[in-house]
């Protein structure tokens, strides 16, 4: 069902919402600030913050309004997958399954023109051309404790299809291999 006005106006832009894998919390990536609020899922449609649980991504953008998320989604252990569009790095957050909170931060850089999937279960992919050359480089990360543990990784000449599914990943280059 529809419940208007359930999580606060300023919080949240696109897809920038989360739920943990537990359903008790939800994480609101705002728009506002660099910084991610954790509310209380009530049951019934109604959610609480925790105003104390807010967790700050720091002073990475430079100006209000500038924050936008990219939420990739949620590992089964509960870590909280994220880019914006200033850091130049995705972004895991491992959160407390007992409070929801966010216990730890880890930065994975990423080049200009490399862009990372949404999640599919545990695993993510992101590829992008290689600045002054001809090849794109694709990276999958097993996301694990509020960790990126990169399982593989290539440099190939001209991908044309990458995918990620429950086991891992796949590229294919334009020549079938």
């Amino acid at each position: 069902a529809t419940i208007d006005h359930v999580l606060p106006d300023d919080a949240f832009v696109g897809k920038s919402l989360l739920f943990h894998p537990s359903g008790k919390f939800v994480y609101g990536f705002s728009y506002a600030e660099p910084a991610v609020r954790v509310f209380v899922v009530n049951g019934a449609g109604s959610y609480t913050e925790d105003v104390a649980a807010k967790f700050s991504l720091g002073a990475d953008c430079p100006q209000n309004g500038t924050y936008t998320f990219q939420a990739l989604g949620v590992s089964s252990d509960g870590s909280l997958v994220t880019t914006t569009n200033c850091t130049g790095a995705i972004t895991v957050l491992a959160t407390d399954p007992q409070t929801g909170r966010i216990v730890s931060r880890t930065d994975q850089p990423l080049s200009n023109l490399a862009r990372p999937s949404p999640m599919t279960g545990d695993y993510l992919l992101a590829t992008g051309m290689i600045a002054g050359e001809n090849k794109s480089r694709t990276r999958l990360w097993q996301v694990k404790a509020g960790e990126l543990n990169e399982l593989a990784a290539c440099d190939c000449a001209t991908q044309t299809a990458v995918a990620v599914g429950a086991a891992g990943g796949l590229g294919v280059e334009s020549d079938g291999t």
